[in-house]
């Protein structure tokens, strides 16, 4: 059972608290103009920090709601896309499940699917929706949409993204319980619309925070229907995300070196980066945790990076939920990803385009360091589905 008013908190805290916790030393920085520089270069240096040190407590609270919330994940795929679509349209609900209907056929193959072939189909799925953003988006330009297609990309994203919302909203009404059509539901669905159109409705400053709470609840969303029962397939699945993103970094470089935009032109990249580009230059488009100051974006972390970390998370959560450990492969696995962070700061910026090269082999590391110091190294690799006896 989960704690309403702690999912709650896990929610709203991560988007709503940086801004508070960042606008006193924007305020402290700008006042300090014209006075002497061993008084703004401390001030400089303290907002710097504290800018990504918020985008990237966002990213691990984010990373750890989706862990927690995929700790009674289904294990066959098909009943984990069902039992996700039946909470993000709830109060409306889904025809009961037909065994002889088309969709519920649909599903019956999607269980079927082992967890060999899902960690295998990732790294294709995650290229190929990417190759998508670009192509309908119009990111391979560097630009965003053309102004007749927004109204209609922006209708679709927004769509989506309310649905995930109320999903999220849904589990805090329920209490616990199961799905029930109560005042609670309905105010949750219309929390739900209101976030969503804040997110999309407002500007500057103030839309950051909302934009922030429905990035989460796609992350969330998200994780819990790619979530893989094993350890074997969730680092094989880890693996090959990090080595996509390596190779679609690295294979970008040379045509962004040889073909240079002009000055104050968004820069070339592989296709993560060009998508979350544009994303930058719209004015919403679903897929990033930002910090902003002055009303512009300043840092930003895509929601693959917490969505595929959440492969490692999850696995870890839910295998600590088993043996009913109040910290274990789950605590090694975040420790994994915020070493992961450290690195991004610590190595040159030309090398940290490519951010899953850095937060999956941490939390992999952290999670076989943890094992070893158990002494459960050997079963981890051969089974890793529950803890074994002690």
């Amino acid at each position: 059972m989960r704690p309403p008013l702690l999912h709650a908190s896990l929610l709203a805290l991560p988007a709503f608290a940086p801004p508070l916790l960042i606008s006193p030393l924007v305020e402290a920085y700008q006042l300090s103009a014209g006075q002497p520089e061993s008084t703004t270069l401390p001030l400089l240096f303290s907002l710097l920090l504290a800018k990504r040190l918020a985008l990237y407590a966002i990213a691990t609270s984010a990373l750890g709601l989706a862990a927690w919330r995929s700790t009674d994940a289904s294990s066959p795929l098909g009943r984990r896309l069902d039992d996700a679509t039946r909470e993000a349209l709830w109060p409306i609900a889904l025809p009961p499940r037909d065994p002889s209907s088309p969709r519920a056929n649909a599903l019956t193959a999607l269980d079927g699917v082992s967890p060999a072939q899902q960690a295998a189909g990732l790294p294709l799925a995650a290229a190929a929706l990417l190759l998508a953003s670009v192509v309908a988006g119009g990111a391979a330009g560097g630009g965003v949409p053309p102004p007749a297609a927004l109204p209609l990309a922006a209708a679709w994203s927004g769509g989506v993204c309310c649905l995930l919302v109320n999903g999220e909203l849904q589990q805090i009404a329920r209490r616990g319980g199961p799905p029930a059509r109560t005042a609670a539901s309905y105010a949750a669905l219309a929390a739900a619309l209101a976030a969503t159109a804040a997110a999309y409705a407002l500007h500057g400053e103030a839309a950051v925070p909302w934009r922030n709470l429905v990035n989460i609840c796609v992350a969330v969303g998200v994780s819990r229907v790619i979530q893989l029962r094993s350890f074997a397939a969730a680092a094989a699945a880890a693996a090959g995300l990090a080595l996509y993103d390596g190779l679609a970094t690295a294979a970008a470089a040379p045509a962004a070196a040889l073909d240079a935009p002009p000055p104050g032109a968004l820069a070339d990249g592989s296709l993560m980066e060009r998508v979350a580009s544009a994303r930058v230059a719209a004015d919403f488009q679903p897929g990033l945790l930002v910090v902003a100051v002055g009303g512009r974006v300043t840092d930003a972390l895509g929601l693959g990076d917490v969505v595929f970390p959440s492969l490692l998370a999850g696995w870890a959560r839910r295998l600590d939920a088993s043996a009913h450990a109040a910290d274990g492969y789950f605590g090694a696995a975040l420790r994994g990803y915020v070493a992961g962070c450290v690195l991004l700061e610590v190595t040159p910026v030309e090398l940290t385009k490519a951010a899953l090269l850095f937060f999956m082999p941490s939390m992999l590391a952290s999670i076989l360091l943890h094992a070893t110091s158990r002494g459960e190294l050997e079963y981890l690799i051969g089974d890793g589905d529950a803890r074994p006896p002690s």
